[in-house]
């Protein structure tokens, strides 16, 4: 029998993984996932109040945030997927949680059933949004950061046949140095020789970390220690907020993309 649960919030400080964990589970459970900032951009295509406020760095009111929010949801209930959904690190701050519980009643839309908050180690935290690179070429995000020690498995998430070497961290990590590289394995099609990826591995083995990826300008350390910092003055009255209500969950990260599974089971427990 399918789960009634069907209705999530993630929550978690920046680099635990929320859209990561989302974007594994929502296929297998036929949810939309539906995040703040995509909405914005999206919305900023055609809109040039929006466009200004996210090129110049400011916050968008949440009274541009909330409609946006509310008709994706409206969306998901006519679409097929009877209204189950994904959201993706909002709310972030108790106003916005109770804004919202406000616009759903509103609009008549039923309410978030669960909130998970997703926790991860800091010093892990950190290292992993260290090592966030892009391939220029085919677009998508990997992750250099290789941690395996007693309490974590989290190897590097690098192309298909790449090895999960290219960076470590932490004194009791391990890697081990490619010998060689398979001829084809991208998703975009880009041949071994062309792949930037290629080329940063490659220059990993002989010292070098940077080689073709490309790397988010604010994923320095004392920027990612500050949003960290902000995160928590923010979420605690938040979660003392869904923990009152009784929809609080917490699950803690150990094994990266492998704790998907216990991640799922955690949502859709019914006790």
């Amino acid at each position: 029998m399918p789960s009634p649960l069907s209705r999530f919030v993630f929550l978690g400080a920046p680099g635990v993984g929320k859209g990561t964990f989302a974007s594994i589970i929502a296929p297998r459970l036929n949810l939309r996932i539906i995040t703040a900032g995509d909405l914005l951009r999206k919305e900023a295509q055609h809109n040039p109040s929006i466009s200004s406020l996210l090129t110049q760095g400011f916050l968008v009111p949440d009274t541009v945030i909330l409609p946006l929010i509310a008709k994706e949801l409206e969306k998901g209930r006519e679409g097929g997927k009877e209204g189950g959904y994904i959201l993706d690190g909002y709310p972030r701050r108790l106003t916005q949680a109770q804004a919202l519980d406000g616009l759903l009643e509103g609009r008549g839309l039923p309410p978030m059933q669960r909130v998970i908050h997703i926790v991860l180690a800091d010093w892990v935290a950190i290292a992993k949004m260290l090592g966030r690179v892009g391939c220029p070429r085919c677009h998508q995000s990997f992750n250099t950061t290789h941690i395996v020690t007693d309490t974590y498995d989290m190897p590097a998430l690098l192309p298909p046949s790449l090895p999960s070497s290219s960076s470590s961290s932490s004194p009791s990590s391990s890697s081990s140095s490619p010998s060689s590289f398979p001829s084809a394995f991208c998703p975009g099609g880009v041949t071994l020789h062309e792949c930037p990826a290629v080329t940063a591995a490659a220059a990993g083995r002989k010292g070098g970390r940077e080689g073709g990826w490309t790397r988010r300008s604010d994923d320095t350390e004392e920027i990612v220690r500050r949003r960290l910092e902000i995160y928590r003055e923010d979420v605690q009255p938040l979660l003392e907020f869904y923990e009152k209500e009784g929809k609080l969950r917490v699950f803690e990260v150990f094994k990266g993309v492998k704790d998907a599974q216990a991640l799922e089971r955690m949502m859709l427990a019914e006790e």
